[in-house]
């Protein structure tokens, strides 16, 4: 058995030894004789044992999912089985902006990775990196699951991952049970969103500082030190006045 890209062409040769007469070789495809396949033949004599060897070369293109080519002669009949694979297409797209060259994601909120391979053969199996780091997929959703080898499928996999500093990149890598063959995506992510620094300043103000958009509040001293303050969603609770 030998395993084969769907539509890749296969060439090769079929050999009859030593018959007398020589052999009429044929090149059969899921046992179909080829009519249209491009073959060529030649005979060989052995001048000493007076038999011939056949040789029948062939090429053809196998577009099922798995199958047999066969060469045949009288009454005999030589035969290799194939099972074609199918290299999906990939996507991958952060929080479904799949079309972003930098998806923008928010700071301290989880966000959902998702990459796609579409009409693989077999099922696809998924490698997700963060930043260059290998991480493991959180789960991975098969969309049409009809069996390895049987028919094409698309599967998904979602990695939920917390942006962490200021910018970074997912990369997925998508690879086929059994084939040598992968495919690898990256898409960058830029993090926005506040952090909060709080300074108590003077003898009854409280300054509140945000990097981010470079907010600047002070809250009077007629404030409770029991009150919450709600900046920009953030809770800063029971502040004390400095003495």
């Amino acid at each position: 058995m030998f395993l084969i890209e769907e539509n890749d062409k296969v060439s090769g040769d079929c050999k009859a030894l030593n018959a007398r007469p020589a052999a009429n070789l044929t090149f059969v495809v899921d046992g179909e004789i080829c009519s249209s396949c491009p073959t060529s033949s030649y005979v060989l004599l052995d001048n000493v044992t007076r038999t011939y060897t056949s040789v029948l070369s062939f090429t053809s293109a196998l577009s099922r999912e798995s199958g047999m080519i066969s060469c045949k002669t009288q009454g005999q009949q030589a035969s290799l089985d194939y099972i074609t694979y199918v290299i999906p297409e990939v996507s991958l797209s952060i929080n479904d902006n799949e079309n972003m060259v930098v998806t923008q994601v928010e700071r301290h909120a989880l966000a959902n990775a998702t990459c796609t391979a579409h009409g693989s053969r077999p099922t696809a199996m998924f490698t997700w990196l963060i930043n260059g780091v290998h991480v493991k997929q959180i789960f991975d959703t098969v969309l049409q699951d009809v069996g390895c080898y049987i028919s094409s499928n698309d599967t998904a996999s979602t990695l939920t991952f917390l942006p962490i500093g200021e910018n970074g990149t997912i990369t997925c890598i998508v690879s086929l049970y059994d084939v040598n063959v992968t495919k690898m995506l990256k898409s960058a992510y830029s993090v926005y969103g506040i952090t909060v620094f709080v300074f108590i300043l003077y003898k009854y103000d409280l300054i509140i500082l945000s990097d981010n958009y470079h907010i600047q509040e002070r809250i009077p001293n007629k404030a409770s030190s029991k009150t919450p303050f709600f900046v920009n969603s953030f809770l800063l609770k029971h502040f004390s006045h400095v003495p």
